[in-house]
């Protein structure tokens, strides 16, 4: 059977916020403390897209000209047919940093509500699942809780148990896929 509301509010204080992170959020406000960690997480955010579209595009533009390099040099392309193939580098070129600007875009559009602080709300029965993921030399534990369509993911073990599977809660949210920041929640 269910636990109480009281016991179900203080395990849920394990997800890290406080009484007064929870009365802000019901106001659409960050506290300081939250304001905080979500400036860390925009920081990290900006930072790995700028790195993975360095590698991207870097990383291809690297091919690409090193790929012509060693063919003149070793003889097997002359700088006629060089000159020739010139064109469908840059075709190959501009079309892959339109893929990588696609997934740039995408991204953003993805870490919106992130970038912006934007509070979400979503109410509803939670719906449980714990399972283990396999890894090279140990599978890894799962939590997954899903509220009113949103799924949550939990990462640490000593917040498996913090939502009871059927009860009705309100969960304070950064939507983040899939990695949703959960910044308060309270039983209904």
């Amino acid at each position: 059977m269910y636990s109480s509301s009281t016991d179900l509010n203080v395990r849920l204080q394990r997800l890290g916020f406080t009484p007064e992170d929870l009365a802000a959020n019901r106001s659409g406000v960050l506290t300081e403390r939250q304001q905080q960690e979500v400036a860390y997480r925009q920081r990290i955010y900006v930072k790995n897209g700028r790195i993975a579209m360095l590698v991207m595009w870097g990383g291809f533009s690297l091919l690409i000209v090193g790929w012509q390099v060693v063919s003149l040099l070793t003889g097997s392309t002359t700088m006629e047919r060089f000159t020739a193939e010139l064109p469908y580098v840059g075709i190959a070129l501009a079309g892959m940093t339109g893929c990588f600007g696609f997934a740039f875009i995408w991204g953003l559009i993805g870490g919106r509500d992130l970038m912006n602080g934007k509070i979400s709300v979503v109410e509803g029965r939670a719906r449980v699942r714990v399972r283990e993921i396999p890894g090279r030399y140990q599978n890894y534990p799962r939590c997954e809780v899903k509220i009113g369509g949103r799924t949550f993911l939990l990462a640490e073990r000593n917040q498996f148990d913090v939502f009871e599977d059927g009860v009705s809660y309100r969960v304070f949210h950064i939507r983040f896929r899939p990695l949703h920041i959960i910044l308060s929640a309270e039983v209904l």
